[in-house]
């Protein structure tokens, strides 16, 4: 039996000029409104101590995000902010994670409220290429087995 090539072809760019273009224009432009609206609707959820552990991962990912966007420089400033409201998060949903429901304190809530604004202003400010970035930068994060796990206990 023959040996396999390691030799793996790398993928082409269909249009490589477009690709650097769409890089540099604001993610706003980009459709992440529908996005926002689904982080809008988790947190009211949750606010109103009716959030699914959908809603949490929608807002997970956000702080995830939000984290990622402080590490390359947007909003940098706020990085004790940000974790404050990932912590707030973190022991909310770890308190509620045998009963299912997910209430908060008004410091949490406060907290949290202020991360989801953070994010926001980022998303207004970032283009496409900074938020790949930041995506690459989440999911190395997860490959490396890096980020606070939530248990869950049924």
């Amino acid at each position: 039996m023959r040996k396999r090539s390691k030799y793996r072809p790398k993928p082409q760019l269909p249009d490589p000029l477009a690709w650097v273009l769409n890089g540099l224009k604001p993610i706003a432009e980009a459709g992440i409104v529908d996005v926002q609206i689904k982080n809008h609707n988790a947190i009211d959820a949750l606010r109103r101590g009716a959030a699914t552990r959908l809603d949490i991962d929608y807002i997970i990912e956000a702080f995830n995000v939000m984290e990622a966007l402080s590490r390359l420089g947007v909003a940098a400033s706020y990085k004790d902010d940000i974790k404050t409201a990932q912590d707030a998060l973190f022991t909310a949903v770890k308190r509620g994670v045998g009963s299912g429901r997910y209430v908060l304190k008004a410091a949490e809530l406060n907290a949290i409220n202020l991360g989801m604004e953070i994010h926001d202003a980022q998303v207004e400010v970032t283009s496409i290429a900074t938020m790949e970035k930041a995506m690459d930068i989440v999911l190395g994060e997860f490959k490396k087995k890096r980020m606070r796990v939530i248990q869950e206990t049924t």
